[in-house]
C-alpha cells in the first residue's frame, strides 16, 4: 500500500525492498540514539501483563509465555546488535 500511495501521490517509484530497508534504517537509528542516552536492553519488553494476563479473546495457542519471550528477546538483540555497532561507535 505504501508503495502504492506513493506511487499515485508524489509519483515516485519506490520498491517495497526500499521501503523495508529505510524502515529498518530508521528503527535503528532510533534504537541506537536511545542506547547512546543510556538506555538498557532491558528497557526494550513487553510490558508483564502480556505474559500475565493474556487477551481471553484470542482463540491461538498461547506464545507469550516468558521463556518464549525471552528466546525472542535473545534473537532479536542477536541480529540487531551487530547493525548497531557502526551506528553506536559512529
Amino acid at each position: 500500500m505504501v508503495v502504492d500511495c506513493l506511487k499515485s501521490e508524489f509519483d515516485l517509484d519506490v520498491s517495497i525492498d526500499n521501503i523495508r530497508a529505510a524502515v529498518r534504517r530508521a528503527f535503528l537509528r532510533g534504537l541506537a540514539l536511545e542506547l547512546r542516552q543510556g538506555y538498557t536492553k532491558a528497557e526494550f519488553c513487553l510490558p508483564a501483563e502480556v505474559s500475565e494476563n493474556p487477551n481471553q479473546n484470542i482463540k491461538l495457542p498461547n506464545i507469550t509465555n516468558p521463556e518464549f519471550i525471552e528466546k525472542l528477546e535473545k534473537r532479536v538483540w542477536e541480529i540487531f546488535e551487530p547493525e548497531l555497532e557502526g551506528l553506536l561507535n559512529a
